[in-house]
C-alpha cells in the first residue's frame, strides 16, 4: 500500500536544494533514500510519529537532523529497534508538479529490508532523502509500516514555497 509523506526540507537541504529549485541540478542532487525504525515517540496511546518540522527541545530533530533519527539519536529508541535501509534512486523516481512540488517515489521491494539486524521485522516510521555527498536533504515521518510482506512504496513530496 502506498504511503504518502510530505517531507520537511532539512537545514542542509535548504542550502543545497532551494538555490537550484526547478532545475535539473535539484533533481540530480538527490541520489538515494533511507528508511528507519526511529522517528517516533512513546505516548499513552502507543508509538506515534514525531512531527518532522519540530527540532525538539535540544534542537536535534526535524529539520536540524543530518541523518535518520534512529542514527542521530539512538539512545531514544530500544537497542533492538535501530534498523535502517538505504537504496539508490534513478531518474524515473522523480517528478515535478505544479512548478512547486518535487515528488520522489521510493520503493522498498520484497526482500529488501526483511530483518532489522536483530531478527525482527522492521517497523519503519521515518524516511530521509540524501544527495550524492551523503547529506540528508529532506526528512519525513509517518505511521508505522511493516516491511514484510512488502513491497512498500513511499511517495515523498517536498513543497517549495516561492516568494
Amino acid at each position: 500500500m502506498p504511503v504518502n509523506i510530505v517531507a520537511v526540507v532539512t537545514d542542509i537541504g535548504r542550502q543545497r536544494l532551494l538555490d537550484g529549485w526547478g532545475q535539473v541540478t535539484a533533481l540530480t542532487s538527490i541520489t538515494s533514500f533511507k528508511v528507519g525504525e526511529g522517528g517516533w515517540e512513546q505516548t499513552p496511546a502507543g508509538r506515534v510519529p514525531r512531527d518532522p518540522t519540530d527540532p525538539g527541545p535540544t534542537n536535534s530533530r526535524g529539520p536540524t537532523l543530518t541523518d535518520l533519527d534512529a542514527i542521530s539519536n539512538p539512545a531514544d529508541y530500544p537497542a533492538d529497534s535501530l534498523g535502517t535501509f538505504q537504496k539508490a534512486l534513478v531518474s524515473v523516481d522523480f517528478s515535478i508538479t505544479g512548478n512547486s512540488t518535487l515528488e520522489v517515489t521510493c520503493v522498498v521491494a520484497v526482500g529488501d529490508f526483511i530483518d532489522d539486524g536483530n531478527g525482527n521485522t522492521p517497523e519503519i516510521y521515518e524516511i530521509g532523502l540524501f544527495n550524492s555527498a551523503g547529506e540528508m536533504v529532506a526528512y519525513g515521518t509517518y505511521p508505522v509500516v511493516l516491511t514484510v510482506p512488502g513491497p512498500n512504496t513511499f511517495t515523498v513530496k517536498i513543497l517549495a514555497e516561492r516568494s
